[in-house]
């Protein structure tokens, strides 16, 4: 099995100590670039995915959320109670061998018995087609190792900081629109930059399974 190590810093995964492309990159040529937002939004956007992360694996000390913080769990609590969503797995970095990129699953599990893939955002403004996109990669990228429990619904959550949330299913969506964006990516995008040769000395590759 591969080694997948994660940079956070500059938002690069590395392979086998080999820089790979990832879905945030490859569709933030979109026209929304999620690697260079608002320092604020994205700590922000980091503690809540963190605070799931724990809640999920039943290690979340609630009393030590932030106020920007509480009311988004709170929100994904409601979710899962009034959706009966299990969680299974939490940041799962994957890698596809047949496609050469990367990618993070905020959260795959159970919900109305199938395997389900949902993408979480605490943006006001959610642009549809690049997260649409980012939800086929993911779910290409999990059925990829997973052929007998392959994504059977998928979408995206909008947590909202009044505890409230925002259920989107985009299961209607193929997956396979993601590999014709990929495509005519490799073929006029990355032919023009530069990719990086040495491997950043202190990186994560921690991905998480619920027990």
């Amino acid at each position: 099995m591969a080694e997948i190590v994660f940079d956070e810093a500059n938002h690069e995964y590395w392979v086998d100590g080999e820089l790979k492309p990832n879905v945030t990159r490859i569709i933030s040529y979109l026209g929304r670039d999620y690697t260079n937002v608002d320092p604020f939004y994205s700590q922000r956007g980091q503690a809540v995915h963190l605070a799931i992360q724990y809640l999920n694996q039943g290690i979340l000390d609630e009393s030590s959320l932030d106020d920007e913080v509480k009311g988004y769990v709170d929100a994904y609590k409601a979710f899962i109670k009034e959706k009966s969503f299990k969680p299974l797995y939490s940041e799962l970095r994957m890698y596809s061998d047949i496609h050469g990129f990367c990618g993070t699953a905020d959260v795959i599990g159970e919900m109305d018995g199938l395997t389900t893939l949902i993408d979480y955002k605490t943006g006001s403004q959610i642009p549809p087609i690049p997260t649409i996109l980012q939800l086929g990669a993911l779910s290409l990228l999990w059925d990829e190792g997973n052929r007998t429990n392959t994504i059977q619904k998928r979408g995206w959550l909008q947590l909202k900081q009044d505890g409230s949330y925002d259920w989107k299913d985009k299961t209607e969506y193929s997956p396979r629109l993601f590999l014709r964006w990929y495509t005519l990516w490799k073929d006029l995008i990355s032919k023009h930059t530069r990719p990086k040769k040495n491997l950043p000395s202190k990186v994560s590759n921690k991905s998480t399974e619920n027990t």
